[in-house]
């Protein structure tokens, strides 16, 4: 996580981003091997997130959920969340359909 981190850290840094979007497109099946290994994803992404939110306050944080994996620890970390990247009106009614309803201001 210490690579990741610093990779992130210096690219905002060095680009003057203000704005950062989390895309989750892998499948929980790909994190790892059973209960423990998706586990360890989900913990180790949420800390890159706080050391990032520690070092970059002002750094606003979107999560791309990919349709469904907007969960608590995801809102409490994110200034915005977004069902999915698929912006077709057909497949839309289902992303929408299945996608938590009106979250919390954070």
């Amino acid at each position: 996580m210490d690579r990741a981190f610093s990779w992130l850290d210096d690219l905002v840094g060095s680009t003057g981003a203000d704005f950062l979007k989390r895309d989750f497109n892998r499948s929980f099946t790909e994190t790892g091997t059973g209960a423990s290994g998706r586990r360890a994803h989900l913990d180790h992404a949420r800390a890159l997130l706080d050391r990032l939110r520690a070092a970059r306050p002002a750094l606003r944080i979107e999560s791309c959920a990919g349709g469904g994996r907007i969960d608590p620890g995801v809102l409490a970390r994110a200034d915005q969340v977004w069902p999915s990247d698929n912006t077709d009106p057909v497949d839309r009614l289902t992303v929408q359909h299945v996608s938590p309803g009106p979250t919390p201001r954070r």
